[in-house]
């Protein structure tokens, strides 16, 4: 059989194709060798790598490049080639005996007092016409920000036996608070010496535990009729928080290297936002201003869930909440809400906390070095968690570093002004209750696999 003109040829041709491809096979092996070797950071992940973030090849990558950056120890207390010690910043809180809780009258009338405010907020931004736009002036705003203007029911925690419902905001003693979720789980399979030692995060524990409601529908009656809680804190002292458990160098507070975080988040954020040269050991790590400029530079929706607003991750408006705790006053906070729900039992016990008194001059430390501006832009892009939950920024905005045309204040208000208990225990309102001794330190579903050492 006669085989065509053009299927020999093609098979006479057949090496040299197999010889082409092999050649541009081995140049491309060549040219990515050379540019991980010698090109800089940005062209050593490739499109690819970046979709499948988290794999070997990716980690490999990771490594890589942070073993050409010298790693500062969290324990080294002398400045290479100095001999001088390192003052490390003292914790922001500071141990002390949990003072016994106002009476319940007292408390509840400071708890209806933040409820009503929160309604009024929400009243106003939803009957108000936004400029020139049909909508009211919270949906135009959450459309602009490309924002949910939905209720994010999948982030509602629902224990049907005990008609309760609680949002999870990270950074307000949001673990604290799931190890007290678990203890009414529905196989009652914690206790109080359990919860202490969790071999998986606690949120992920709950969500397994409590699940979700057999329909979206079922959310807003439930929530309606039964007891629906959260608890936030002061914004500006949540954004420190996240800053110094997520993105500092460790050595300051004696933590481990947060690697997770830092590969995502820390070395971004020195590269485009670094102005002054820093040098020693610690130059690879962010500063606090630093971030903060970070994070005027990018959209709420794309904010990591430990300084995402809370109106974005809980929904203020659009769920029926009607009960609200203050991580300023979580004790006495805790004491009602066990009363309330008749969980005095498993709730309320002294012997769970360990009190502390804010140390303001750790916050003035780091705000002392933002720009008022800074800190004024930073307040308008959180100011509905302001409006919503009654904190201020006056006191912060104070501290900041005074602009060319401002006079720089020499008092700030003090601490005990603020309020937060609503009752005359004023010497008291300067205690807070943090659940744990990083902090408060608290962890996401999302750093479940991430082996994030803060969590």
């Amino acid at each position: 059989m006669a085989v065509p003109g053009f299927v020999r040829r093609i098979i006479k041709s057949f090496p040299s194709i197999i010889q082409a491809v092999a050649l541009v096979a081995l140049f491309h092996l060549l040219s990515q060798g050379l540019i991980g070797k010698f090109g800089g950071a940005r062209y050593r992940f490739s499109k690819n790598q970046y979709g499948n973030f988290g794999s070997d090849k990716v980690q490999k990558v990771i490594k890589y490049i942070d073993k050409n950056i010298p790693k500062y120890q969290p324990n080294q207390n002398h400045v290479k080639g100095k001999g001088k010690k390192t003052t490390p910043t003292p914790r922001s809180t500071t141990s002390t005996t949990p003072p016994p809780p106002p009476p319940l009258a007292d408390l509840q009338e400071e708890q209806q007092r933040r409820v009503q405010g929160l309604h009024d907020t929400c009243n106003r931004l939803q009957l108000e016409k936004a400029e020139n736009s049909e909508l009211t002036e919270l949906e135009d705003f959450l459309r602009r920000e490309s924002l949910p203007t939905k209720p994010t029911w999948q982030n509602l925690l629902c224990s049907k036996e005990h008609n309760l419902t609680y949002c999870p905001l990270y950074k307000s003693a949001s673990t604290f608070l799931l190890k007290k979720f678990l203890l009414i789980s529905p196989k009652e399979k914690y206790d109080k010496e359990s919860v202490k030692r969790l071999e998986v995060q606690a949120n992920i524990l709950a969500r397994k535990a409590f699940g979700y409601l057999d329909s979206w529908d079922q959310y807003p009656q439930f929530t309606k009729e039964g007891t629906t809680f959260l608890f936030v804190r002061h914004p500006f002292e949540r954004l420190l928080s996240a800053f110094r458990d997520k993105l500092e160098d460790p050595s300051v507070q004696g933590k481990r290297f947060n690697e997770y975080y830092y590969n995502k988040y820390g070395r971004r954020i020195v590269m485009h936002f670094r102005k002054e040269k820093i040098t020693g050991p610690s130059f690879k790590y962010p500063r606090f201003h630093e971030f903060l400029e970070f994070l005027l530079s990018r959209d709420l929706r794309y904010y990591d869930e430990h300084w995402a607003p809370y109106f974005i991750g809980c929904s203020p408006c659009h769920v029926p909440y009607n009960f609200i705790g203050h991580f300023e006053t979580l004790y006495w906070d805790m004491h009602l809400l066990a009363n309330k729900t008749n969980l005095v039992g498993k709730w309320d016990d002294p012997n769970d906390y360990f009190q502390s008194s804010t140390y303001l001059e750790v916050s003035k430390k780091y705000f002392s070095l933002v720009d008022r501006d800074i800190i004024r832009k930073i307040h308008k892009k959180f100011k509905l968690d302001f409006d919503m939950f009654g904190y201020t920024p006056d006191e912060y905005i104070a501290m900041g570093k005074p602009g060319p045309d401002e006079v720089e204040e020499t008092s700030l208000k003090p601490v005990e002004e603020e309020s937060g208990n609503g009752s005359d225990q004023a010497s008291e309102q300067n205690e807070i209750v943090n659940p744990s001794p990083s902090d408060s330190s608290d962890s996401s579903p999302s750093d479940a696999n991430k082996q994030d050492p803060q969590s």
